[in-house]
């Protein structure tokens, strides 16, 4: 049985392995021969999970383990 591919974030990329069957996602991706994964710039995190969703890929996104950052603005 095929693992599901697994979306994880990494020094402001995001990493999707294995890679899932199709093509929808591939044109948000560059092949990084150093880790030997394919890579996605984390701007297009929304898009690319999307793309995933719209074409039915089963994934695991551990890359949306993000914490709630609390902004108090401070007029004078």
């Amino acid at each position: 049985m095929r693992r599901s591919p697994l979306l994880t974030y990494d020094r402001g990329t995001l990493i999707l392995h294995p890679p899932p069957k199709g093509k929808a996602w591939i044109d948000f991706a560059t092949w990084d021969d150093r880790v030997e994964k394919f890579r996605i710039p984390a701007h297009q995190y929304r898009p690319l999970v999307e793309t995933l969703e719209k074409n039915n890929i089963n994934f695991i996104d551990d890359a949306k383990e993000f914490t709630t950052l609390e902004i108090n603005p401070n007029l004078p």
